[in-house]
């Protein structure tokens, strides 16, 4: 039906909420989106008077989802209506497609340090004994505990975290302690001389930069000629590191490897683990932005395999930030996503 409209109006535009002028009222439209968020609580923001940070994301947030939808938009699983109006004069839709690159064009301003690491065992010959063979970088005020979690499954349970400490030599840090800027491990199990977890910001700038590339038509048509051919993924990932890691790589000041970056960006952004314990301990609207962003990615680079856990990981958080509001209106999900989903393997 919506080919049948287009044939006859190609300039329509598409809601998944009731356009402007088709509402009753604007706080329609704000609990139509809210309720697409799968958060119905977040229609009330726009009635406070809060101006902290969190609010101003979160009306954001509901602003980009009443908006007309891209060609290259997903239509949100949620979404049981879609509503048609004729298009925006006065290149008004252009302004409101730029306006969705912005988030885009600056880095978001973040403070880090980069901490250099000495392994005293590692299952690779490059990383044992060799003073600062790896590079981890944490953000401003990092403990120990944060350090771990940046390095996962690298750095066993077990494994000590030393630093100096003058005359003492070698200390062991306590999960509480700040991180300085050069420790030793007891035991490293990684692969990579570079780690780092992206923040929520990071994270939403490098899906932006993936999303903005890969809905552009020409891509899109390069993509379905890729996808008949034999070894499609890998030509896929050739493509990304060619026309888009460099960018991210630039943007974030990340160091360039024989890969073209590709597992710094897809480790860093780890969106099999970032919306659970102990990554996330309170679901916020945020989390779920990046999450339809990741979705959107993923559709877009037609990896079905990412697509179907991304969509299933959405819903467990959903279904877990319903449970809480359950016992609380307005309260965040304490405690992370339910993991649903299982394990998901690396994305493309």
């Amino acid at each position: 039906r919506l080919e049948e409209a287009y044939a006859q109006a190609p300039d329509l535009l598409v809601y998944c909420v009731p356009p402007p002028g088709q509402a009753e009222e604007e706080g329609e439209r704000d609990r139509y989106a809210a309720c697409l968020l799968g958060i119905p609580c977040l229609a009330a923001v726009l009635e406070s008077d809060d101006e902290s940070k969190a609010a101003r994301e979160q009306r954001r947030l509901l602003a980009n989802t009443k908006r007309a939808l891209a060609d290259g938009d997903r239509i949100s699983l949620r979404s049981q209506e879609l509503w048609l109006a004729a298009g925006v004069p006065d290149g008004a839709g252009a302004a409101a497609e730029e306006a969705l690159e912005e988030e885009s064009a600056e880095v978001p301003c973040e403070q880090t340090f980069d901490v250099q690491v000495t392994c005293q065992r590692s299952e690779l010959k490059r990383f044992a004994a060799k003073e600062g063979a790896v590079t981890v970088r944490l953000k401003l005020g990092a403990t120990v505990a944060n350090f771990r979690e940046v390095l996962d499954h690298a750095l066993p349970p077990g494994a000590r975290v030393l630093a100096k400490r003058g005359s003492r030599g070698l200390v062991q840090l306590s999960d509480c302690e700040p991180v300085p800027a050069e420790v030793t491990v007891t035991e490293f199990k990684g692969r990579r001389a570079f780690m780092v977890l992206f923040s929520t910001n990071h994270a939403r700038l490098i899906l932006s930069m993936q999303r903005d590339f890969l809905r552009k038509p020409k891509i899109q048509s390069k993509l379905d000629e890729m996808e008949g051919k034999p070894g499609f993924t890998t030509l896929l990932l050739q493509l990304l590191v060619s026309e888009v890691y460099p960018g991210i790589l630039h943007r974030l000041n990340l160091p360039d490897d024989h890969l073209g970056g590709a597992p710094i960006i897809m480790e860093g952004l780890a969106m099999h683990r970032r919306f659970e314990p102990p990554l996330c301990l309170r679901l916020e609207p945020e989390h779920f932005e990046l999450a339809e962003r990741w979705l959107a990615v993923e559709s877009l680079m037609r990896n079905q395999d990412q697509v179907a856990f991304a969509g299933m990981k959405l819903n467990a958080m959903h279904q877990h930030w319903l449970s809480e509001q359950g016992g609380g209106a307005g309260r965040g999900a304490e405690g992370g996503a339910v993991a649903e989903a299982g394990d998901g393997g690396d994305e493309e």
